[in-house]
């Protein structure tokens, strides 16, 4: 029932259960074994002479008895090693590589984002000299996650003092939340309480988040299901804007001519 209302999203009549299966039962063996389920809540009818439709308790079932063992054909598992391997150590580029792909083998909306604990962690610090008070901050913290932010520094330092800097900030701080980096008690310079600051703030702002970015793709699958497949020109808007090269075509002002 589950299989032909995602297909079709018609309800399902008992006798067409029994032929379209070939399940060697007659039509009144599967009725009294829809009325069943429909006694469990599992199906229900739009009117009474209708056929049945699956309810949330029945998507529920499906889903957890999909095969966990299932593979991908050999071809396909190729094709995703070459992708991903391509993607090299970008965090984002496999994020949004890995939406594409869920979205084209389930031909459906696909929605990743990362995993994300109560209070995130710091895991490693960065900073590169971009002018003389000017760098570069790269906060890397637990769960994948990456923050840039620039740094304007109090006084002129150069890159092998910010990597001093930022070594001893690495072992003072790694594995601790923003309020245990606050309530540690470790003798810093002031460019270094500077740079503590700016990792509390950024550790606090992450905190405050309820999810991370999420990665989007194949919302023009999704509108091509039999539900909303009635509007062919929204399919068509909505895969020009996932796509994003309408944005190529729009003028951009000459910002370096000057009247």
């Amino acid at each position: 029932i589950v299989n032909e209302y995602i297909a079709g999203t018609m309800p399902m009549a008992s006798k067409d259960i029994a032929y379209n299966y070939n399940l060697k039962v007659s039509p009144a063996t599967v009725r009294n074994d829809v009325a069943y389920l429909e006694e469990q809540e599992y199906v229900i009818r739009p009117h009474p002479s209708a056929g049945t439709i699956p309810t949330d308790k029945a998507y529920r079932y499906y889903v957890e008895t999909i095969s966990r063992d299932a593979k991908l054909p050999p071809i396909e598992q190729d094709l995703l090693y070459e992708l991903l391997r391509e993607a090299k150590e970008e965090i984002e580029q496999w994020l949004k590589l890995a939406a594409v792909l869920l979205a084209h083998f389930v031909h459906n909306v696909a929605v990743i984002t990362l995993p994300k604990a109560p209070r995130c962690r710091f895991k490693h610090l960065d900073l590169i000299a971009l002018q003389d008070f000017v760098a570069l901050l790269i906060l890397v913290l637990y769960e994948a996650r990456v923050r840039q932010k620039i740094l304007s520094l109090n006084k002129r330092i150069t890159q092998d003092d910010l990597t001093m800097l930022t070594g001893k900030l690495n072992s003072v701080y790694a594995g601790m939340s923003s309020s245990e980096i606050l309530a540690k008690k470790t003798e810093l310079s002031p460019e270094e309480r500077q740079v503590t600051a700016c990792v509390v703030d950024t550790m606090a702002t992450e905190d405050k988040l309820e999810h991370g970015k999420p990665f989007l793709e194949g919302l023009y699958l999704m509108l091509s299901q039999p539900e909303f497949a009635k509007n062919p020109r929204m399919v068509s808007l909505l895969e020009l804007l996932e796509e994003g090269d309408w944005l190529g075509n729009i003028p951009r002002p000459e910002l370096d001519k000057r009247e």
